[in-house]
């Protein structure tokens, strides 16, 4: 700090040194601290990683904390740019009331210009942002249905979905009055066309939304992550209608997203590592999943405690299901236990249930009846916990009760088919694991392998 150009060394030592102590102490004092935050400044300024208006809002407040309040106004200014350029309203609404109240500490007739300008961008942000808001709730409610009812045919789950579509807001894209709401309203549309099964719409909203997107480049590289997520939804639904050649070129733009920091680098490996499960999972490359798995177990070591859980069971019950096809039935088990070894989180309740199923499935296989007896009533003892399940579990957990001993039996086939077709309902729900579950009981009672099945049903 003594050697910065903006500071007096000789300044500090008549202050410690000569009679004026007391008064010229408290003034090399804020010398100081004005030359150490101007150096923290600079190197915040020097470094690679996307400027952070947010950032900006936490030094401003700083600096005004300190009283230095013309810093606080420009770092303020710096602020607001940044947030008008990569479009983030809700940290330019604080950075604009933050300017108001500085300007307020300032001579107001030398910034009346500027003070009647602010305040004028501060209403239009707030009604941005009321506007936004109001996107955002109508995306978290059909959200949530979709969570709670994918598979739902309930006419009265489709009437409220129909009732939140029909919102004022939701009647044109011009409704929406800024980038983030014109995103959430393409979006919304997308997932609720998806939810109805109007594959042709919800991909032309997905391909919408992804427009927007790519109309501010300052914006992807601000929030990549969802960016990342606008363009797994697209991947998603290209591979459910099988349309699967533009998915290389889209996973390509997935991966070379810049990526800044800890949390930012597991983002991407969640997003990048399941769209890669999904697009070899559904195009038959089996063993290209494999090949990843050592990463795949890397990056959930390294990432520990950081990685989202739902995303961190999704990959592995992947992974799981693709070893279980091979007829790699040890290290499926393996993968399950680790998911059932997870304890009873709150996410993905159908992936923890399905791989609960699926081993003790494999349990009962290995005809090791202890085992698979107390994990049996392990997995009763969950039920009466009262945590949610799906139909399909409690359907298949009465047939292990009812059937088990004819699993190896001269009855196998019959009560096999009889859990096959059961299945084949759920399936028809697109109920997650459902067909995964069916073809599994199908290779069973056949004797055939599950890949050959695949190909034939």
């Amino acid at each position: 700090i003594l050697n910065l150009d903006n500071y007096d060394p000789m300044g500090i030592t008549k202050a410690i040194s000569g009679p004026t102590y007391m008064r010229v102490l408290p003034t090399e004092k804020h010398r100081m601290l004005r030359a150490m935050i101007a150096c923290v400044m600079d190197l915040r300024q020097k470094r690679d990683n996307q400027a952070d208006p947010w950032e900006h809002l936490r030094e401003s407040q700083l600096l005004l904390d300190m009283g230095l309040t013309e810093e606080a106004a420009t770092k303020t200014l710096e602020g607001i740019a940044m947030a008008e350029k990569v479009e983030d309203l809700f940290v330019e609404l604080q950075l604009r009331e933050q300017l108001r109240a500085i300007y307020k500490l300032l001579p107001r007739f030398d910034n009346f210009e500027m003070i009647t300008e602010n305040e004028y961008r501060l209403e239009t942000v707030i009604q941005k942002v009321a506007n936004l808001t109001r996107y955002a709730i109508i995306s978290d409610n059909i959200g949530d249905y979709q969570k709670k009812y994918r598979v739902s045919d309930d006419r009265s789950v489709r009437s409220a979905m129909d009732a939140l579509m029909a919102d004022p807001q939701m009647t044109g894209l011009h409704k929406a009055t800024s980038l983030p709401a014109q995103i959430r309203y393409t979006n919304t549309k997308a997932f609720y066309f998806n939810f109805i099964r109007e594959t042709d719409k919800a991909k032309e909203e997905f391909y919408n939304c992804l427009s927007l997107w790519e109309s501010n480049e300052d914006r992807i590289a601000y929030l990549p992550h969802f960016y990342r997520q606008a363009i797994a939804n697209l991947i998603g639904l290209l591979i459910r209608s099988g349309e699967t050649d533009e998915v290389s070129e889209l996973l390509n733009r997935m991966e070379q997203l810049p990526i800044t920091g800890r949390r930012a680098s597991m983002l991407a490996f969640c997003d990048v590592e399941l769209q890669y499960q999904y697009y070899y999972m559904n195009t038959g490359q089996l063993q290209k999943v494999i090949d990843r798995e050592m990463g795949l177990n890397n990056g959930i070591r390294n990432f520990g405690k950081l990685m989202i859980e739902s995303k961190e069971l999704t990959l592995l019950y992947n992974l799981g299901i693709v070893h279980l096809i091979l007829k790699n039935d040890t290290v499926a088990k393996d993968l399950f236990t680790r998911i059932r070894d997870k304890g009873n989180l709150h996410s993905r309740i159908d992936i923890q249930g399905l791989s609960r199923i699926f081993r003790l499935f494999l349990l009962l296989e290995e005809d090791k009846d202890d085992r698979f007896h107390y994990y049996l009533r392990s997995y009763k003892r969950t039920f009466r916990k009262g945590i949610p399940f799906y139909k399909m579990e409690s359907v298949i957990y009465d047939w292990l009760k009812k059937h088990c001993r004819d699993f190896h039996s001269v009855e196998r086939h019959h009560v096999l088919m009889e859990l096959h077709a059961q299945l084949a309902e759920f399936e028809t729900q697109r109920l997650v694991g459902a067909e995964e579950l069916r073809l599994w009981i199908l290779s069973r009672a056949t004797q055939r392998p599950i890949l050959s099945l695949m190909k034939t049903n």
